[in-house]
């Protein structure tokens, strides 16, 4: 599949976008930092497969600082539910670091941080 095709695909009406988050590390660094993995499933009835991203995020709750991060850690930013081969205008693979300077609309991306940054602040208190 080409990067157009998935994009097009990606511009379909009906899909939905489920966040799960994953603490590694809770209260790490004289208890002030949580962190762990985010990750988002795309789905929609009308496509054969699932859209996944995930990045590495770490809060730190004394300084109300959140960062997050796409490295070699991960298991790769973006993949598919069963796998795709994605490939360029040239038909030249594209890997999942590749796939992330793609410019997919935010909705396959976007992580909602608010509820984890609420608990660990309450759990300070």
């Amino acid at each position: 599949m080409t990067v157009t095709e998935l994009k097009n695909l990606m511009n379909l009406s009906g899909w939905t976008h489920e966040q799960v988050i994953t603490i590694n590390k809770e209260y790490d660094y004289n208890g002030h930092v949580l962190e762990g993995i985010a990750e988002v499933v795309s789905r929609n009835p009308n496509v054969p497969f699932e859209i996944y991203f995930n990045e590495g995020f770490k809060y730190n709750v004394e300084k109300d600082e959140l960062t997050t991060q796409k490295d070699d850690s991960l298991y790769g930013i973006w993949w598919f539910t069963p796998e795709l081969e994605i490939v360029d205008n040239e038909g030249e693979k594209i890997d999942s670091w590749d796939l992330d300077r793609q410019g997919f609309k935010p909705d396959f991306s976007q992580v909602d941080y608010s509820e984890v940054i609420a608990n660990a602040k309450k759990s300070q208190e």
